[in-house]
């Protein structure tokens, strides 16, 4: 690939000139932040994924498959398959619930029959 820009060998010689210093303290600001509050926002996710867990069997019952470990699975990531071969049947269940709209963004829901 020809250099673009001429100048130091930065990048293995494609683009000269220096790290984005800005964005590395920011990076390192914002790790800072999210382990001071790292406990606090593990246990509120973790409650939030349980109670969606918990309306989803308490409204869909034994259709709901959970394909983790709880226990050893991000607080935030719920990853569960319906027994089900009607998605038509389980998405107008879920979307009839305000519990579940409150909880799930539906813009990156997929309800999709299992192969």
């Amino acid at each position: 690939m020809e250099n673009l820009i001429h100048g130091a060998s930065q990048e293995k010689g494609i683009r000269p000139g220096t790290e984005n210093v800005p964005y590395i303290v920011g990076l390192g600001k914002a790790c800072e932040l999210a382990q001071q509050n790292l406990s606090a926002n593990s246990i509120h996710l973790s409650t939030l994924r349980d109670k969606l867990l918990h309306g989803l069997q308490q409204k869909l019952g034994t259709t709901v498959k959970i394909n983790a470990n709880l226990n050893n699975c991000l607080p935030n990531t719920l990853s569960v398959a319906f027994d089900t071969d009607d998605e038509h049947v389980l998405d107008a269940l879920i979307n009839k619930s305000e519990t579940f709209k409150h909880y799930i963004n539906f813009d990156r829901l997929v309800l999709a029959k299992a192969a």
